[in-house]
């Protein structure tokens, strides 16, 4: 979580501690929100020092004045840490700026790697985003359920790319993965591939199963859009389960695919000890002030990405379904 990066610069620096974030006003709410909220919380605990947050918003392409803003936070604000934005694009510029003045860089996004630079300092970024954690538990959930047959949908190239190290690790050889890619946005089409690789029309029929396993490798927006065209396919039954790389389904709109008990999974990056030890902070209080804050600023905007909280261990929701003994 973002508190527990909090703590690690405060006990790195000393009590003072200062730090900036650049951001972009719309996009960024949500990690703005986090940030005020996770700072006053600190403070009010006066159990670690007092922490100060300077926050500058640019426009989404004035790469440059990002970079301006940042100078003036170090030279004026003589902060200690930056935390960077949802976009990529900035977050690339910010790095390179951070790495040549030695300055602690967080980011909080899953970058796919897109602008991954040997040349800068692996010392000053931090990434909360738990990339080869995400991967290893996907690879974990596969193992322990033997699925065999497995339907991947994608829309962004870079996405998939990632997924190589995911299809290289020792699956067994009867695993069999199909790919499917969102073109220029038409879900339903995709959803009508899928529908047509479920029907089993393209394998012998003793490698196919009744039940149908989809990995949605999408982002949230994609990933509810993808569900509505599956819902008027008939994809959102009993024997329907969905693997979400997406690390945001307790904070996505599930309400129209709650029906015929199909299943949706996804990875936890909640720190169940961290909750459990630390009485004081609320979570769902802290998530809701998130959600509230990204609503004022993007109203009807689905696209929350609450990706803002990091730890070392991963909680796998599918735990309830194992519990009851689901067999598949």
């Amino acid at each position: 979580m973002f508190v527990k990066g909090l703590l690690f610069l405060l006990f790195s620096s000393g009590c003072a501690f200062r730090f900036g974030a650049v951001l972009q006003e719309k996009r960024d709410a949500h990690l703005a929100a986090a940030l005020h909220y996770a700072v006053e919380w600190i403070n009010h605990e006066k159990m670690w020092g007092t922490f100060a947050l300077s926050i500058k918003y640019v426009d989404p392409v004035d790469y440059y004045e990002a970079t301006s803003q940042a100078c003036r936070l170090l030279e004026k604000r003589q902060i200690t840490a930056l935390f960077g934005s949802a976009d990529v694009g900035l977050n690339a510029q910010l790095q390179r700026w951070t790495s040549s003045v030695n300055l602690p860089f967080f980011t909080a996004i899953d970058d796919l790697g897109i602008f991954k630079n040997k040349n800068l300092s692996p010392i000053t970024q931090i990434d909360l985003f738990p990339k080869n954690q995400l991967v290893e538990a996907l690879a974990d959930l596969i193992r322990h359920w033997k699925w065999t047959r497995i339907t991947v949908v994608f829309a962004d190239i870079r996405r998939a790319q990632r997924l190589v190290s995911f299809l290289d690790m020792d699956h067994p050889k009867s695993v069999r993965f199909t790919f499917v890619r969102v073109r220029d946005g038409d879900f339903l089409a995709a959803a009508r591939q899928v529908k047509e690789i479920e029907e089993c029309g393209f394998y012998p029929r003793k490698d196919c199963s009744e039940f149908s396993r989809t990995l949605l490798d999408l982002d949230p927006e994609d990933t509810f859009n993808f569900l509505l065209a599956a819902l008027q396919m008939g994809l959102i039954e009993l024997k329907h389960w969905y693997l979400l790389t997406s690390m945001d389904l307790k904070t996505m709109d599930m309400g129209l695919f709650r029906h015929n008990h199909a299943r949706y999974i996804s990875v936890d990056t909640i720190d169940p000890t961290f909750i459990n030890t630390t009485r004081s902070f609320h979570l769902k209080k802290f998530q809701d002030y998130v959600r509230q804050k990204w609503e004022d600023e993007n109203p009807g905007n689905k696209n929350l990405k609450m990706k803002i909280r990091n730890s070392p261990k991963l909680r796998k929701e599918s735990e309830t379904a194992k519990d009851k003994g689901a067999k598949i």
